[in-house]
């Protein structure tokens, strides 16, 4: 008996640190391959994420994306006088906005520029702050990432808030004043001021100066061009 249990323990001591070994190995190699799938995991997130950045940007700034979309109209010229229209080089954009052919004319330039999203995002927001059923809020930021989200550019921060709130049964419209500042700050250091440089801009003063200042000048169309553009205008306007 006490040779067949010297002879048990004798395989169990052989056997035992096999079996560990093997346990181990097991392990490691599990563990290796858990590592190598959340390696595959980040990565192919990493490749989706530029991919999706690369189509964003493709859909923002590609010339077609602007042809396949139908352009806002020109303001009418009817009721606006020279020196109103003027005015919008020198003024504030929150006063060009209050004036509807001078949104209507900045609009027109957004489109050309494809960055029209910042200004509707910014009218839309108006209508969003008047609404009191928490359904129609809950529709509006469903649109809001839809329309607004792929092509505004906001800080990760500003969409949080707004990812916070869309969780909520009733959203906060103050969610947004982070996003709505950041886009105001946009229109207002970049695109304002290349739309007063604009093509946009200087063709519409073009038609609608003679109409306007034409017949209530007695001197010739030269000098009401020399007189009066330069005088309303922070630079100097030539026509041919």
């Amino acid at each position: 008996d006490s040779i067949a249990l010297s002879a048990q323990e004798n395989i169990l001591s052989d056997v035992l640190p096999k079996k560990q070994s093997i346990t181990i190995d097991i392990v490691e190699q599990n563990e290796a391959k858990q590592e190598e799938a959340e390696e595959n995991l980040i990565e192919n997130s990493t490749i989706l994420k530029q991919e999706l950045n690369k189509s964003k940007a493709e859909s923002i700034f590609d010339f077609n994306s602007k042809v396949s979309r139908p352009a806002p109209e020109l303001p009418s010229t009817d009721g606006i006088e020279y020196p109103r229209a003027a005015a919008w080089a020198s003024e504030s954009l929150n006063n060009v906005l209050k004036d509807e052919k001078g949104r209507q004319l900045f609009h027109v330039f957004l489109h050309d520029s494809l960055a029209e999203e910042n200004l509707s995002f910014i009218e839309s927001y108006d209508k969003f702050k008047q609404m009191t059923s928490p359904a129609d809020k809950k529709q509006y930021i469903q649109e809001f990432f839809e329309k607004y989200s792929p092509y505004v550019n906001l800080s990760s921060v500003a969409l949080q808030k707004i990812k916070e709130t869309a969780a909520k049964d009733d959203p906060d419209p103050a969610a947004f004043l982070l996003a709505v500042k950041e886009v105001n700050r946009l229109l207002e250091s970049d695109q304002f001021p290349r739309f007063k440089r604009s093509d946009v801009y200087i063709n519409f003063l073009e038609k609608v100066m003679p109409r306007s200042y034409a017949d209530k000048w007695a001197t010739s169309f030269e000098a009401l061009v020399g007189n009066q553009v330069n005088f309303f205008l922070p630079f100097p306007i030539y026509f041919s």
